[in-house]
């Protein structure tokens, strides 16, 4: 199987939001207003959610710090094009934009573009 580029952007939601809610309307509502992109169901090959637990970030805090982030969206694409592709579609900012205002902070999330080396993997 061909490398997959891989876009994971660092969330943060938005202030007055408790982590509950954020994770909720992340999980549950703006899942599926991103899926019901077409360009989104054309383009990318997977999509993940990240959400922070915040008792084990506690704890692993003790021993290292923690990234300031209340989770992270993962999209796998074919090829660089198609990913950036889905991010300048019309139809993506007209509709997933404006919904990502009701739970996130915009300008402090933080994106990294690559791609994954899997250096182990359990078939167990």
């Amino acid at each position: 199987m061909a490398t997959l580029i891989k876009f994971t952007v660092f969330i943060k939601r938005k202030d007055g939001l408790s982590i509950e809610d954020f994770n909720k309307y992340w999980s549950d509502h703006h899942a599926e207003v991103f899926k019901s992109i077409p360009i989104v169901k054309k383009n990318l090959v997977k999509y993940t959610q990240y959400h922070v637990n915040t008792e084990a970030s506690a704890i692993v805090g003790a021993v290292m710090p923690v990234a300031p982030f209340d989770g992270a969206a993962i999209f796998y694409a074919r090829t660089q094009e198609d990913l950036l592709a889905v991010f300048s579609d019309p139809h993506y900012q007209s509709v997933v934009i404006p919904d990502e205002e009701q739970f996130l902070d915009r300008p402090s999330c933080q994106g990294m573009i690559g791609y994954e080396e899997i250096k182990m993997e359990s078939t167990a």
